[in-house]
């Protein structure tokens, strides 16, 4: 649990960081660190009238490069407070999976660690291969509005 919960605070304070700095310095800065073809890739965002919803699902698929997500989100229209609310938790099921599959590891509970680390597996693989599927329709659902 506790190791969870740092993991958690790490990401959320790293990503609160992003937040601000790419608010102060904009586009250039995201530039320095996601390359042209994933500021493409997630250009749609920009203009989604349901962010909040959206983000919710993206970061809740395994797969999604929520990294490059959280670079991208601060020049969106999305207020910090919805961002931090509502679409940071989801990144709470992949931090808690995989703090859980260490801890069984350091047990030695090697079944209850691969169990979740199939679990894991499935969930990724299948996010992996649909990610570039379910942006494409977020895409298309943006262009049919």
């Amino acid at each position: 649990f506790w190791g969870g919960l740092l993991s958690f605070l790490g990401t959320l304070l790293g990503t609160m960081a992003i937040f601000v700095l790419v608010k102060k310095f904009g586009r250039p800065i995201v530039e320095a660190f996601v390359d042209e073809k994933q500021l493409k890739k997630f250009k749609f965002l920009q203009t989604e009238k349901k962010l909040t919803v959206i983000l919710i699902i993206l970061y809740l698929i395994p797969g999604i490069p929520k990294d490059v997500i959280s670079y991208i989100v601060p020049l969106t229209p999305i207020s910090k407070k919805d961002f931090f609310y509502y679409v940071m938790p989801c990144r709470l099921p992949a931090i808690m999976l995989s703090t859980i599959l260490g801890s069984n590891v350091k047990s030695g509970n090697f079944t209850v660690a691969l169990v979740v680390l199939g679990v894991a597996l499935v969930a990724g693989i299948v996010g992996f291969l649909f990610k570039d599927v379910i942006v494409n329709k977020m895409k298309q659902h943006k262009k049919n509005k």
